[in-house]
């Protein structure tokens, strides 16, 4: 039975004659983290709650940080509701989240209980609720100070009370179960994340326009990079490979970094080394939606130099899938859960992390060898296919729905 909604679609179509998507389940989906805020976790939770009320449940989801006039509904398909409008800042914070959501358990008496982030795992582990508890794993917060500190605690192993594990990829998955020995495998569930349809559609932009002049690069070619500027992003590390390019092919590029800078100190060291490089380097900044589409659709390469670090995790990256729908070849590094994302010599290049040598070496590759790039390009999109929302959900959910 389809639930009444004028953007019926075929999904929601085969969503009420395909098993397990018979009968509606009301849903609750509890984060931190929420478009516009920019990043993986925000726009993993759009995309869910969107897939589920699609195929035809009922869905809520739950804000904290944030205010109404900022978080608006998206696009009619699901309720958004601000819990509140201070964010996450510490351990005393969780009992106020725990008591939000146990109000709200009680008020909207869903099927399933989403907790989409760190924070709102360790609040929605204690409430008291008698459907599916569910908890969604990115990858950092497995290495979490708190989380490795409570798992010592029988009494309080921040994923015992957990029905169902998603983790966005193998890697996280592994991570998950070596560092939470007490889980039980077949609880912990790794479903890819999906590439959104709009992101196959490259036609329709005026790159000079819909950038503000920022995608302007005088017939170079432009080299892009996209993420929160951090030190497991390893960008600095993709600076000095394009400031170590032959001159001649320096001149051939342009390499803007679109991100919000989250830490001050390595955006210091980022300008410094952007200011020795002789090279057409530019930091962005945030971009819009706009923009960024704009620039992937202009762009050569996209470089995603992440490196693994103690605390920190890149569980799938996103930016690498967005960027194989549209055709973009990508030159990344064996961290973490790249290589499930991103193949080597098939989709993108990859070289080890941290090498800026061999970075530069991929960028050199790919300047000079029309035919490798050409390779790389036609395959992204075909690639990226093979990962959807709607197969997310369908693995992630199966049984529960």
């Amino acid at each position: 039975m389809l639930r009444e909604n004028t953007n019926i679609d075929l999904i929601q179509i085969l969503a009420s004659i395909t098993d397990p998507f018979i009968m509606p389940k009301k849903i609750a989906i509890y984060t931190t983290e929420f478009p516009p805020y920019p990043g993986g976790i925000a726009t993993y939770v759009f995309q869910i709650a969107n897939t589920l009320s699609k195929l035809g449940h009922d869905v809520e989801v739950c804000v904290f940080g944030g205010s109404v006039d900022k978080v608006p509904s998206q696009k009619g398909y699901f309720p958004v509701r601000v819990l509140s409008e201070s964010g996450f800042s510490g351990s005393i914070d969780i009992f106020a989240m725990l008591a939000r959501i146990s109000w709200h358990l009680v008020r909207s008496t869903p099927d399933l209980a989403v907790a989409a982030d760190f924070p709102t795992i360790l609040a929605l582990r204690n409430a008291p609720f008698r459907g599916h508890k569910i908890a969604v794993l990115h990858g950092t917060e497995i290495r979490n100070r708190m989380f490795s500190f409570l798992k010592k605690t029988k009494v309080m192993r921040p994923l015992m009370r957990f029905d169902r594990i998603i983790a966005n990829s193998l890697f996280t998955r592994n991570l998950a179960l070596e560092h939470h020995p007490y889980l039980q495998e077949e609880r912990v569930v790794a479903s890819y994340l999906g590439a959104d349809g709009s992101w196959f559609e490259k036609s329709g932009f005026d790159v000079a326009a819909d950038t503000g002049g920022l995608g302007k690069h005088q017939g170079r070619k432009l080299l892009l990079t996209v993420g929160r500027l951090e030190h497991r992003k390893g960008v600095i590390n993709a600076i000095r490979a394009v400031a170590s390019l032959p001159r001649d092919q320096r001149r051939r590029v342009t390499y803007i970094i679109a991100g919000k800078s989250v830490n001050e100190d390595y955006y210091q060291k980022l300008k410094s080394e952007i200011a020795s490089a002789e090279a057409d380097i530019r930091l962005a900044g945030a971009v819009g939606d706009s923009e960024l589409r704009a620039l992937y659709a202009d762009a050569f390469c996209l470089i995603h130099p992440s490196v693994p670090t103690q605390l920190a995790v890149e569980g799938f990256g996103l930016v690498l899938l967005e960027a194989a729908a549209q055709g973009l070849p990508v030159i990344s590094t064996y961290t973490d859960a790249i290589p499930e994302v991103v193949t080597d010599n098939l989709t993108g290049i990859l070289v080890p992390p941290g090498d800026s040598q061999a970075m530069c070496d991929a960028i050199a590759r790919m300047l000079n060898e029309e035919g490798l790039r050409s390779s790389l390009s036609q395959n992204g999109p075909a690639h990226a296919k093979k990962f959807s929302w709607e197969s997310h959900v369908v693995s992630a959910f199966n049984g529960l729905l």
